[in-house]
């Protein structure tokens, strides 16, 4: 199970039917569907849209909703219609869907000199919705050493505002917003390389505030305190704090006995969360780990083996109250090798006493499925899981699913079916409303027919 941030390749899949040339927002399929709107039943599909450029595919990282719930934007790249030599370059795409009906509005690009290989990973809003930040790496041409760049897009017309795209070693893997919108903060996957791992960026001009390098290579997530002051970085098994202002560093940990995943803070600000496996473990074995916001000490930890096998976590999130942690991962099934289903556990966040942990069959999948994705929406009621089973066909690929957050119970599971073999399909990214009425997947979805092209695909649900 391969355990780090997604940095994805151009998939090369298509869906009969629904593959469209790339020229602005005309190229974006959406596909309604009865139920549309916020009294829509739970797990109702109420759009669907997917885009793939120049007729070779797309992919989709990354998405992010407006505060206001109306637009949502979402990241990634697709082919351009230039081909060259040993590949087919891509473009950075980012996209912008009326929340309500899947209606595009607008698409913007980064393609510098229309011959550059460049890829979007990561998506993050200002707090005052007028700017998108996106960023991930962009190379000269086909083959050649990736560097950093990040892009400010204007939220109402996909108007670039800013780009930094200085030699900085990358991609850049992960994003975040400071919550007075003054500072992006990039998280940099550097292998096998020096450079800083970590930049804050001005927010207005998109020039570099500091630089931080926590580890010798790859840092694959960053967020910020909901107070502003701290922002935590992961990075190659450490976890690492730092002035949000100056880049000071305040403390650092290498957790132990556990690879890590993903991190997340809880909304009060107090704790940071690790989530990950044990390679030591046998067999391998989900590991959550508690750590002081303000010390890195750390408070408690946590594993489970599973009844059948290896289990491992991928992805944390809070109740509103910072009560609960919620821990997505996967667990293996009974009786076949290599085989998995997701799994949601829930733990107090003080004392890391077990709540609920429950598996969803009817998302199980065969081989790994190394996509999983969590939210809870804004009353605290619901669990959401965002899935899939990349490198491998599914009957449930690019799923996904609602939880009641107090005991665990299902209460919907949907899917996307996939057929053939190898062909990826999987979901990376989740945004909820703000008012938990609508969720939105977003990823890649591809199938064998009828030609060998993926799409960038978004899915709305009632939740």
């Amino acid at each position: 199970m391969r355990l780090s941030i997604r940095l994805p390749a151009l998939a090369t899949a298509a869906i009969a039917g629904l593959t469209l040339a790339a020229t602005g927002p005309a190229a974006v399929s959406a596909a309604p569907a009865p139920g549309r709107g916020a009294t829509a039943a739970s797990g109702t599909r109420l759009w669907e849209a997917r885009f793939t450029s120049a007729g070779r595919g797309a992919f989709g990282s990354a998405a992010a909703l407006s505060h206001d719930g109306s637009v949502l934007f979402t990241a990634g790249a697709g082919a351009k219609r230039v081909r060259e030599a040993n590949g087919i370059p891509d473009e950075g795409t980012v996209l912008a869907y009326h929340a309500g009906t899947g209606a595009a509005l607008w698409r913007a690009s980064y393609n510098p000199g229309k011959r550059s290989n460049s890829n979007f990973y990561a998506l993050a809003l200002s707090p005052d919705g007028s700017a998108v930040y996106a960023t991930g790496g962009t190379a000269p041409a086909i083959g050649q050493s990736v560097s950093a760049v990040t892009v400010a897009y204007n939220a109402t017309t996909g108007a670039p505002i800013w780009t930094n795209a200085s030699a900085t070693p990358g991609p850049g893997g992960s994003i975040a917003v400071s919550p007075d919108g003054s500072t992006v903060f990039v998280a940099n996957s550097v292998l096998n390389t020096t450079g800083p791992d970590l930049v804050a960026l001005n927010a207005a001009t998109g020039t570099v505030r500091w630089t931080a390098s926590p580890a010798t290579a790859s840092a694959s997530q960053v967020i910020v305190s909901p107070d502003g002051s701290t922002v935590f970085v992961l990075a190659q098994g450490l976890l690492a704090a730092y002035d949000a202002a100056t880049g000071a560093p305040r403390w650092s940990q290498t957790p132990a006995q556990i690879s890590p995943a993903s991190i997340a803070v809880s909304p009060d600000g107090t704790k940071v969360f690790v989530t990950g496996l044990n390679f030591n473990g046998s067999p391998d074995e989900l590991r959550v780990l508690a750590v002081d916001a303000a010390t890195g000490a750390s408070l408690w930890s946590r594993q489970y083996k599973g009844p059948h096998g290896s289990s491992f976590g991928m992805s944390a999130a809070f109740s509103p109250d910072s009560g609960i942690v919620y821990v997505a991962g996967y667990t293996r099934a009974a009786g076949v090798f290599n085989t998995y289903m997701v799994a949601v556990w829930a733990y107090h966040a003080a004392t890391g006493a077990s709540v609920w942990q429950t598996t969803l069959p009817a998302l199980t999948m065969v081989a790994s499925g190394d996509t999983d994705h969590i939210a809870v929406s804004p009353d605290g009621t619901k669990i959401f899981i965002a899935t899939g089973a990349e490198g491998y066909s599914a009957a449930r690929a690019y799923s996904a699913a609602a939880l009641n957050a107090a005991t665990g119970a299902r209460l919907w599971a949907q899917g996307l079916h996939v057929s053939g073999n190898h062909w990826p399909s999987f979901a990376s990214s989740l945004a909820v409303s703000p008012d938990g009425t609508r969720i939105f997947v977003t990823g890649t979805v591809t199938s064998p027919t009828p030609n060998p092209f993926g799409s960038m695909a978004t899915v709305a649900y009632g939740s």
